[in-house]
């Protein structure tokens, strides 16, 4: 994390991303405003916080690291909205680990000046208490479909939820952790898609053949942009 001291760029972003909606108090002159580079930890699960985050720019990954080795991603943060709620509303430890995925900008606020005005600001914690409904509904949808329906079922619903025109392309170390599966079993089915005519890879890219049949395969959709 570096911080940009610049006042203009961190007051263009301000007002472009419309802060001040997420906080009834006046908290501009605490934050600042930082960038993140591509594959760079925003913070560590265990990690004790010293603040907040709204991410504004770019891309974050929220996983969870088991003692096994394997991470579970529960979703990725492109939107602005505040990170790091469940700490500050539990005082604990990072609940999760968060790394971004792609050159990001967000706004930290230190908790050491902005801790005990939080605490009393309604539309602050109206908004958190909004991120947290939804991250729950998210992990409790996406936890359903990994419980019930078969991997080949849950890679057919994740391609049809971010195809574009019939193409697609994904990160591979995001999809085994989304649905729950092994890199190797994860490569396993898309070859068995490409061998039942479904799909048709093309370099980094794939192309749907048959919508029918992936649709007849597939099941819920994930949710994994919010």
């Amino acid at each position: 994390m570096k911080f940009i001291e610049d006042e203009k760029q961190k007051n263009r972003y301000m007002e472009k991303y419309q802060i001040h909606r997420m906080f009834h108090s006046n908290l501009r002159e605490h934050m600042k405003l930082a960038v993140f580079q591509e594959k760079e930890y925003v913070y560590h699960q265990g990690d004790l916080l010293n603040g907040l985050f709204v991410i504004i720019t770019g891309e974050w990954k929220v996983y969870y690291s088991l003692e096994n080795g394997k991470d579970a991603v529960f979703r990725l943060l492109n939107q602005p909205r505040i990170v790091g709620e469940i700490e500050f509303m539990l005082n604990s430890p990072a609940t999760t680990t968060i790394q971004s995925t792609k050159l990001s900008y967000a706004f930290y606020l230190p908790y050491q000046q902005c801790r005990s005005l939080l605490k009393e600001d309604a539309v602050f914690l109206g908004n958190i208490s909004y991120n947290m409904a939804e991250a729950l509904y998210i992990t409790n949808n996406n936890a359903s479909i990994n419980q019930y329906y078969s991997p080949k079922s849950r890679i057919a619903s994740f391609i049809l939820s971010i195809e574009k025109d019939g193409h697609f392309s994904f990160n591979y170390k995001l999809l085994p952790g989304l649905t729950g599966m092994s890199d190797r079993h994860m490569f396993r089915i898309l070859n068995e898609l490409i061998q039942d005519g479904c799909l048709k890879k093309d370099g980094e890219f794939y192309t749907i053949l048959n919508y029918e049949a992936l649709e007849d395969i597939s099941c819920e959709a994930y949710i994994h942009k919010i």
